[in-house]
């Protein structure tokens, strides 16, 4: 039985390469962000804004909590968006 390792591992939610970097991680959680934001300003105009704060919270506030603050770095984020 051959054993093949990896370039990339998905794990607890998070994308860590065999050399430890985060760009495949920031480019996923930017991807997700992206979306989440489309949804919210979409439903900015038909939501109260308690309701869309709701969103805020339940969807984006969480992913970037769990995917910047658990490991990537808000430093890494900034580097990769500029």
């Amino acid at each position: 039985m051959d054993t093949v390792c990896e370039a990339e591992l998905k794990f607890l939610g998070m994308h860590i390469t065999e050399i430890l970097k985060w760009h495949v991680q920031v480019r996923s959680l930017c991807l997700k962000l992206s979306n989440v934001c489309k949804i919210a300003k979409s439903l900015k105009e038909v939501m109260s804004p308690h309701l869309t704060r709701s969103v805020y919270y339940a969807h984006f506030y969480a992913l970037l909590r769990y995917g910047v603050f658990w490991g990537v770095g808000i430093m890494t984020i900034t580097a990769y968006l500029n």
